[in-house]
């Protein structure tokens, strides 16, 4: 539901994620396609175990995915709304 790749990005940076974007129909542009995906890396390693950095990448995935599916839930319930 993110409307564009930099606010995907500011997001990941923000939980110090590095973001690198790939599209099967080579999707340059701004706007995310149906078709791109993402390949996230951790940023921090630097006196951090592995455990560590493991649970830490999944925790901020997982922050992202729930605001996704917060976004989408909430633009569901904007077109069915009934008028009143």
């Amino acid at each position: 539901m993110m409307k564009s790749r930099s606010d995907f990005t500011k997001e990941c940076l923000k939980r110090r994620l590095c973001v690198r974007w790939s599209s099967i129909k080579g999707n340059k542009h701004e706007e995310v396609a149906p078709e791109d995906f993402i390949e996230l890396e951790n940023m921090t390693t630097v006196g951090m175990d592995e455990n560590k950095i493991v649970r830490r990448t999944s925790d901020a995935v997982n922050e992202l995915l729930q605001m996704e599916q917060a976004q989408s839930h909430a633009a569901d319930a904007a077109v069915t709304r009934k008028p009143t």
